[in-house]
């Protein structure tokens, strides 16, 4: 029996893997993930940090992070939230829950 534990690397790639999915899904729903809504939200952030957005993309590249990244992975937030929304209305509006 083993209690090894993936690597990070495998579970990094997991999470891509299921950000992907995600986006996907929500984009086949007809969620809107445009650009737009990803800039707003990264606005938004550097906004609450205050700082401006080229602080934190040189923050993120002194940390060697990409801002594309960071991107995908709001995108990916996004897709999610909006998917868990679109469930409860669901759930919410089905005849059972009356």
């Amino acid at each position: 029996m083993s209690t090894h534990k993936p690597s990070v690397r495998q579970d990094v790639i997991n999470e891509l893997a299921d950000d992907k999915d995600k986006i996907k899904e929500a984009e086949k729903l007809g969620v809107d993930l445009g650009d737009a809504q990803v800039d707003n939200a990264y606005a938004q952030m550097c906004s609450r940090m205050h700082i401006t957005r080229e602080q934190f993309r040189k923050a993120l590249d002194g940390n060697g992070l990409n801002l594309d990244t960071l991107k995908h992975r709001i995108r990916a937030d996004i897709a999610r939230a909006s998917l868990a929304r679109l469930r409860y209305d669901q759930f919410r509006d089905s005849p059972r829950t009356r």
